[in-house]
Order: structure tokens, then C-alpha cells, then sequence
């Protein structure tokens, strides 16, 4: 695989070179670090949801969700990367489902594509508008604990991270926008990549996992499918991998993408559905609805 690999380069500028920041991100507890307030807060919206005031406006579940996540996702992709998959609350319970369930199963390999991701978003969205999720907090907190249980099972059940890679709706969505993200990992020397024998950044160690997501630093060509989990980064004993800063919307023109009719599908979709949710946001729309 490695002696099909381009000249080796090194990044232009690296976030991981940036001290107190870097020594944050290579910390083995870095994420779970920002995924418990992301945690505390999924849990605050359930109960505010259920129990708190059944006015949108009011209510910290609607608020949230629908209001400055997606605010918040669409500026950390624009401007940095993936960094709700980076914090995702929803694995944060993921060594407990490993550990209840023992998983030995991998996914099926009919369902190794973006077809199931690209039916749920397509399903979350049409209740958005057909039931008004965002004027529902009741219907909001149940959403979140479903999304939970979805991602406790899956996890439980089959090895590696399948949920994410092939399941979340959620994750789907920013694995396609993360494309036009300034920032990528990437191998700092290919040469290190070449001799080394134990490929820690995918087979993980002793003391840290390697990417749940099976994707090799060295062949890692787009954003798609990289959750930006920095594994691989903590597994790597060379310290050879980087957060490599790259132009805006680079993969756009490098046609680094895999020739396939569910990733398409999914670029035309997301396309789509943006438009159908600002038009059914202006006055005649809603009207009528």
C-alpha cells in the first residue's frame, strides 16, 4: 500500500506544533475532556425537554438543537474542521458498550456504504418538517435518547466504530461538509510511514486505540469518513502524525472523493435538502403549511 504513496512532504503549517494547543489535542483524555460538557448538556436538554416549558422559544432543547448547533457546526466546518465529531456526546459512552457487549461481529459488508446515514438524514429531516421538531421540545428530547440508544447498540454490537462510519445521519452530514474544512490530518513524513512496522495510527496499542474508523494516515487522501478523533495522532509512537492546515474547499478541485453512486447521491441531497429547509423558513411556506 505505502510504495504506492506520492513523495513524501510535510505539511505546511501543523496545529499540533502550536504549543499548549498541541500538548491539549495529544493529551490520550483530550477528548473526553470537551465530549462530558457536550455530555452534561445532552442530558440538560433531554430533562428540560420532558420536563421543562413546552414553548420552543423557552425551552433549552429546542434551543439548542435547533437553533446553535447548527450554527455552530456549519462556522467549525467552514472555519476549522470537523469538531462535533471531535466532541461527539454521543460516543461518549462507547467503552461501556465495547464492554457490555464484547462485540466480535463486524459490520455487514452489504451495509459498508452511505445508504442507511443518507436514509436516516432523509427521515430526520422530513419530520423536522412535517412534525415541526423545531417547535417540539418533547419530540426533541426523545430524539436525543433515541440517537443514544441507536449509537449504544450498534457500538455493543459490532466492532470499530460502525455507527459513525456507517449509521449517523449526523456524522454524515459533517464528513460532507468537512471536505471544504482548512484543516486535514495527514502523515508529517511518508518516509516514517514507509518503515514502520506496527501501523499503530490504525491497529492501535497498548495503552491507546488506533482509528476506529480504519482509515491509514498515510492513504488518507479527504475529510470523508475522519471523525478528526485524533487517535491516531495519541497512537502513533513516531509522533508522525499532523493537523495539517490546506486551502478552503481543496478537495473540491483534487477530485479525491471514491467514484460512488451513495456519495453522490449524498452531495446532491445535502444540496437539496438546504434549500427545501430555507424555503419552507420563509412566510408563504409556512402558510401554507
Amino acid at each position: 500500500m505505502l510504495n504506492m504513496l506520492n513523495t513524501p512532504s510535510r505539511p505546511r503549517f501543523d496545529l499540533l506544533r502550536i504549543p499548549f494547543l498541541g500538548n491539549f489535542l495529544r493529551w490520550k483524555h483530550s477528548r473526553t475532556a470537551v465530549q462530558i460538557p457536550l455530555f452534561i448538556l445532552a442530558a440538560l436538554m433531554v430533562v428540560d425537554g420532558l420536563l421543562g416549558s413546552p414553548l420552543a422559544a423557552k425551552n433549552t432543547a429546542t434551543v439548542a438543537a435547533w437553533v446553535h448547533y447548527r450554527g455552530f457546526v456549519v462556522l467549525a466546518l467552514l472555519l476549522v474542521g470537523n469538531l462535533f465529531c471531535a466532541a461527539c456526546p454521543f460516543m461518549l459512552p462507547r467503552t461501556l458498550a465495547k464492554w457490555l457487549g464484547r462485540p466480535t461481529a463486524r459490520w455487514p459488508r452489504a451495509l459498508r456504504n452511505k445508504w442507511l446515514a443518507v436514509g436516516a438524514l432523509i427521515a430526520i429531516v422530513y419530520c423536522y418538517e412535517l412534525f415541526d421538531l423545531w417547535a417540539s421540545p418533547w419530540w426533541t428530547a426523545w430524539l436525543i435518547v433515541a440517537y443514544f440508544a441507536a449509537a449504544f447498540v450498534i457500538e455493543a454490537l459490532f466492532t470499530r466504530s460502525s455507527f459513525c462510519m456507517y449509521v449517523c445521519p449526523l456524522g454524515t452530514f459533517n464528513f460532507l461538509y468537512s471536505t471544504v474544512s482548512p484543516t486535514k490530518i495527514s502523515a508529517r513524513s511518508l518516509d516514517v510511514c514507509r518503515t514502520c512496522v506496527g501501523h499503530d495510527c490504525i491497529n492501535g496499542n497498548a495503552a491507546q486505540q488506533g482509528c476506529q474508523l480504519e482509515l491509514y494516515v498515510p492513504t488518507l487522501r479527504s475529510n470523508l469518513d475522519c471523525t478528526l478523533c485524533l487517535d491516531c495522532v495519541k497512537a502513533c509512537p513516531h509522533d508522525n502524525v499532523a493537523l495539517a492546515v490546506r486551502p478552503p474547499a481543496q478537495e473540491l478541485f483534487d477530485r479525491t472523493w471514491p467514484r460512488r453512486l451513495d456519495l453522490a447521491l449524498l452531495a446532491v441531497l445535502a444540496t437539496f435538502l438546504a434549500l427545501v429547509n430555507a424555503f419552507a423558513m420563509t412566510p408563504p411556506a409556512y402558510v401554507l403549511e
